[in-house]
């Protein structure tokens, strides 16, 4: 019997090419598009976010401005000044008086406390929520100096809940002040930041005055705010920030100008998407 061998062939040099070829032909495109699919996903996610944080800016300016005491103006050479009447000569930032809480001013002793509530006094208003978003600052005993802001309160049981924790709890017997009439809303790009990713910051602080007896002294130890034009006789007139917060990123500009109108004009960019924005304002209480 004669055995047979199978021979197996491989593939050839023109059959591999072949291949390689097909291959080429096939994926090379393919993979264009997946790459095209991509940064279209890009560009439209780029675009949809700086025109998210523009609007979230926006909106937040416009009915903050709305309801503005006083204002709004900007400072030059520790001058509140008016805006500029022309886009040629808009500035950066803007302040004015909260207008949204109600305006209030309060003293009164304590009843309890714990790490994050303070129960406050009998004569304390019995509406809940009508202490939110206000600042409470312990001005004698157990917690004195310390300054927090309300984000809840119960009327029937005068309790209010603090955004962050005491670092010394409240008792009863502690003093302490709670009020909004000398609020001031200060909207500003971070642009002298030293990190550089965070100068297309916009943020919102929110301000008090105070006068004080030496020149750069901040408030904290100020029982007493006052309105930013307020005559302090021999003292100086300081400031300080109660809350510091980011509304939106991406901002490359934005200009204020008008003194009968409020106009508004935003510049935001993410990567090499650009978007401007614009709005015009009229506050209840412009000056």
């Amino acid at each position: 019997m004669i055995s047979q061998i199978s021979k197996k062939r491989g593939f050839t040099l023109i059959e591999a090419m072949a291949v390689i070829a097909l291959i080429i032909v096939i994926f090379i495109p393919a993979y264009g598009l997946y790459n095209l699919g991509q940064r279209s996903y890009r560009d439209v996610s780029d675009k949809q976010e700086i025109l998210q944080n523009g609007r979230v800016i926006l909106d937040r300016l416009s009915r903050e401005i709305r309801q503005a005491a006083k204002g709004p103006y900007y400072w030059v050479d520790g001058e509140a000044t008016k805006f500029p009447e022309t886009p040629e000569d808009a500035v950066d930032e803007i302040e004015f008086q909260d207008g949204h809480l109600v305006q209030i001013q309060q003293s009164d002793t304590a009843r309890d406390g714990s790490a994050n509530t303070i129960k406050l006094a009998e004569a304390a208003s019995d509406e809940d929520d009508y202490y939110n978003e206000m600042f409470i600052k312990i001005i004698e005993g157990p917690g004195i100096d310390q300054i927090r802001k309300i984000i809840d309160y119960e009327g029937a049981t005068r309790v209010a809940w603090i955004q962050n924790k005491w670092d010394t709890e409240p008792e009863s017997g502690s003093t302490y002040q709670v009020g909004s009439r000398y609020y001031y809303l200060y909207y500003f790009r971070d642009k002298d930041n030293p990190i550089p990713e965070y100068q297309n910051d916009f943020r919102r602080q929110v301000k008090v005055y105070c006068c004080t007896p030496e020149e750069d002294e901040d408030c904290s130890n100020s029982d007493v705010y006052v309105p930013w034009n307020v005559d302090c006789g021999e003292g100086e007139l300081n400031e300080s920030v109660l809350e510091d917060e980011l509304i939106g990123e991406y901002v490359t500009g934005i200009d204020f100008w008008g003194t009968t109108l409020i106009n508004i004009r935003i510049n935001l960019a993410k990567n090499d998407k650009t978007l401007q924005l614009s709005t015009q304002l009229l506050g209840r209480n412009m000056q």
